[in-house]
């Protein structure tokens, strides 16, 4: 699927991780985790490059080409019984880092929003709501799309993508 689509790099969340790696992965792929080792970033050799630049607790983050201009991925996550300000000032601190630099985000926050998707909003969505207000830049989820996995009493809907790029935000399905 990953050659059927051009991918570069897969953000994942909540790995199945053994010995401090991703398992399953062909050794020639390059893989990063947060400390926590919830939040991945899997670069494929197709990927030109990658650096890695941040691990942190709850996030992880690489540096790649895109076109001739570097673009930060970075990649979040939150527990559902964690404060979800911590995980926001992380990623904040580390967007305030890139003096400018293009980015994106991938983010399972564990938060609710209709405009995201879900059937309901709840309180930490508020917050990430605001914080995706705060930072001025573009979510570039859509409502109707699949979910990620279903399960007889729950479906888990997509983790959410914050781009810095107007031109990826426009030009982009998820």
């Amino acid at each position: 699927m990953a050659n059927e689509h051009l991918t570069d790099i897969i953000i994942v969340q909540e790995p199945y991780v053994k010995k401090n790696r991703i398992e399953g992965l062909p050794s020639f792929w390059k893989s990063w985790l947060s400390k926590n080792q919830k939040p991945g970033i899997i670069a494929l050799p197709s990927c030109n490059n990658p650096i890695f630049i941040f691990s942190g607790n709850n996030m992880v983050a690489i540096k790649i080409q895109v076109n001739s201009d570097p673009l930060s991925t970075i990649l979040s996550y939150s527990s559902p019984y964690s404060e979800i300000e911590h995980n926001l000032n992380e990623t904040n601190n580390f967007i305030a880092s890139l003096h400018g630099e293009d980015f994106l985000i991938g983010a399972d926050l564990n938060a609710h929003r209709q405009s995201w998707g879900y059937n309901d909003d709840d309180t930490r969505g508020g917050k990430v709501a605001n914080f995706i207000l705060s930072i001025k830049f573009q979510l570039i989820n859509t409502p109707g799309a699949p979910p990620t996995f279903v399960q007889l009493n729950s479906k888990g809907l997509p983790d959410l993508i914050i781009v810095s790029i107007p031109d990826l935000a426009n030009n982009s399905e998820w």
